[in-house]
């Protein structure tokens, strides 16, 4: 036995595992001094819904609206410069079958921005709304209750 300060003895004996966590150890704060050093930043994990500013750009959901009937929707903001409206409209009876959706300036209730006409009995797609930032709304029509829509709204941030 090895005598240890204070009257204390220690036995030389191996702990299993007490070598990899000391090395593990070691390197953890290697690593925040390196970081710390020069300033930058060490990486966390986040959990965020959207796109840190620094990471890639990407669409970002602002309404959806889902009927049967024609609807006026309620207004949303918009804040980049274009934005888009992505459609699926799905009808029972193929004879006909037609959906309109009609853009507006809900700041200008009657400045009308932009029309989307959509036939046929399954269609859906994008369209490019050059106009932002503001409050917009749509007008929703279908030719019957047969024809089913959903609309939904995005922009990129």
């Amino acid at each position: 036995m090895e005598k240890g300060g204070k009257g204390m003895s220690v036995k030389n004996r191996s702990v299993p595992g007490l070598r990899l966590l000391v090395f593990g150890a070691a390197i953890l704060g290697s690593a925040v001094l390196s970081s710390c050093a020069f300033d930058s930043p060490v990486p966390t994990a986040s959990a965020s819904a959207g796109p840190t500013p620094a990471g890639p750009r990407g669409p970002v959901s602002i309404a959806t609206f889902t009927g049967t009937t024609a609807a006026i929707t309620s207004s949303f903001r918009v804040d980049a410069g274009s934005w888009t409206v992505q459609y699926a409209t799905t009808a029972k009876d193929c004879a006909g079958a037609a959906a309109l959706i009609l853009v507006f300036d809900a700041s200008h209730p009657s400045a009308f921005v932009r029309n989307i006409p959509v036939n046929g009995c399954v269609v859906s797609g994008t369209a490019t709304v050059p106009f932002g930032p503001s409050d917009f709304y749509l007008k929703l029509s279908v030719s019957s209750p047969q024809v089913s829509y959903t609309v939904s709204v995005s922009e990129v941030r």
